[in-house]
């Protein structure tokens, strides 16, 4: 099925409008240099999580017991320790007092560190 063209008043068929960036001859302006990425969505919900209970990071870090760069990774979506990660959802319970639901990304497999085909344990 074929869209109709609009009319104008006079009755003459109106052109249709050229693809978007091509319009009165302007091309689409591209950044020059590399862009940032969006933040991803465990970030966003994280740091809602906290903006939403007012807490801040260091307070975090401080009810569990880490360093601040482990909170940042969480934040960052980064991977932290299986032990880790259940530490910062129990503080995080213990200081909002409802427990947080949104992912921490754990390290792959842990116990296959040191387990190359190079390291003394495969010998």
């Amino acid at each position: 099925m074929q869209k109709r063209r609009k009319r104008n008043r006079r009755g003459a068929v109106q052109a249709k409008t050229p693809p978007v960036g091509q319009q009165a001859g302007k091309e689409i302006q591209k950044p020059e240099g590399p862009t940032q990425p969006l933040p991803g969505i465990a970030r966003l919900i994280f740091e809602g999580f906290l903006a939403r209970y007012q807490l801040s990071m260091l307070e975090v870090a401080q009810e569990v017991g880490v360093r601040l760069l482990t909170i940042w990774r969480v934040m960052r979506d980064l991977p932290v320790s299986e032990q880790q990660a259940a530490q910062v959802y129990a503080a995080l319970e213990r200081l909002a007092g409802v427990p947080y639901r949104g992912r921490i990304r754990l390290h792959a497999e842990e116990n296959t560190r040191g387990r190359g085909p190079h390291s003394p344990a495969s010998r």
